[in-house]
């Protein structure tokens, strides 16, 4: 219902006009307040939402299509990242949308029992954590649906999602497992013969050595290389997506300067001498950047089959039809993103403090760099030294 109301300010004189919009949705109503200047602009104003109006009575399906297709024009613009959509797709596709009694309701229908019903039936199906996500995403889909009129009031809002203290099993392990340092030292040897041109090993260094995400190391340009000074360092500020597209970091915090040794700085520069001709220090014989998918079919996953460091299951159905050399090829004993955890380890091993970890691994939060590798900085020793000491003010009586 909408309806256009005069009032008068409390100087007795001015007049405003009020555009009131009221929809009820189940046992909710929302009251939306516009005020204009005159009423022909009220009245333009409820004419042209009335007409753009979405109704409470479309599927919530349609929702989901129009929140999609909006993200999509924001990613375009580079206003959100490539992955944030892709993560909504799949929250939608595998977790929202198979629940029929959820998304066969029409827009109008959706209460915050309907939201909490739903988050109870998906604890149940997939881990807290994955829980949690989904329920994030959930809630921006009806956000937009509320601000653009397919629902009267976020109905997620209000439904909380039952999550536990206690660590469910799979948090309970450790986050990762490094590699052992015989294993990271037949690494570099193999990637140290993988090519004759030196591409494989400037990969792995980069990685290893400097900490460099994927998309960091893909997206890193030579320009961004100083390898002639006695400080030698590379600067992190671009990356490139799982699309394929250049752009801005993950945060501000990503930029950064990570100093390099003077092996690494050795191999740049032999890998300069026959590298493709362009600006990207990776990239393939057009100057381009390296695709993720070139580079872990193509590179990675033949570089640990040839080290060695696989599981006893079969690699990729794409890259064992790549080649009839790849047929045979197992699955990779651990990824890209474990070099960067060898990184930090590494820093932690020669006492670097927790703040100056998180600049050189471009964290966007100290909490973020504790949570992760945290644990990598025990001290047994000194904690049995303290426990001693304090007791000892006590007996020396220095409290």
């Amino acid at each position: 219902m909408a309806r256009i109301k005069k009032r008068i300010l409390n100087d007795l004189k001015s007049v405003r006009w009020d555009a009131i919009e009221e929809i009820e949705a189940g046992d909710k109503r929302a009251r939306q307040v516009r005020t204009f200047f005159t009423q022909k602009e009220a009245k333009e104003y409820l004419d042209t939402r009335r007409g753009s109006q979405p109704s409470l009575s479309k599927p919530f399906s349609d929702l989901k299509e129009n929140f999609l297709t909006f993200y999509e024009g924001l990613e375009a613009a580079g206003i959100r990242e490539a992955s944030t959509l892709k993560q909504y797709r799949e929250h939608l596709k595998l977790h929202i949308m198979p629940d029929l009694e959820f998304s066969d309701r029409k827009c109008g229908d959706i209460t915050t029992q309907t939201v909490q019903l739903f988050l109870d039936r998906l604890r149940v199906r997939v881990s807290q954590a994955m829980a949690v996500k989904v329920k994030a995403t959930l809630s921006q889909v009806l956000g937009y649906g509320a601000g653009r009129g397919f629902l009267a009031f976020n109905p997620a809002r209000d439904a909380k999602l039952v999550t536990s203290n206690r660590p469910e099993i799979e948090d309970s392990v450790e986050p990762f497992t490094l590699p052992s340092k015989g294993e990271l030292v037949r690494l570099m040897a193999f990637a140290e013969a993988f090519d004759n041109t030196g591409k494989a090993e400037v990969a792995i260094r980069l990685m290893m050595y400097a900490g460099l995400r994927a998309s960091e190391l893909r997206g890193l340009r030579w320009i961004d290389c100083d390898l002639d000074s006695d400080n030698a360092k590379i600067t992190v500020n671009q990356r490139v997506d799982y699309q394929n597209k250049v752009g801005r970091v993950k945060t501000e915090k990503s930029k950064r300067h990570v100093p390099i040794g003077p092996d690494t700085v050795a191999a740049l520069k032999r890998w300069a001498e026959s590298a493709p001709e362009g600006r990207f220090v990776l990239s393939n014989e057009e100057g381009k950047p390296f695709t993720h998918a070139n580079l872990w079919n193509r590179f990675w996953v033949p570089l640990l089959n040839r080290a060695g460091l696989v599981t006893d299951n079969p690699t990729s159905k794409v890259v064992r039809e790549w080649s009839k050399k790849h047929a045979e090829y197992k699955e990779h004993a651990f990824g890209f993103h474990m070099l960067r955890h060898v990184f930090a380890s590494l820093q932690i091993a020669d006492g670097v403090i927790p703040k100056q970890l998180q600049l050189l691994m471009g964290h966007a939060t100290l909490k973020l760099t504790m949570d992760t590798y945290g644990h990598l900085w025990p001290d047994d020793e000194a904690d049995r030294g303290r426990a001693e000491a304090v007791e000892d003010q006590l007996k020396a009586g220095r409290y």
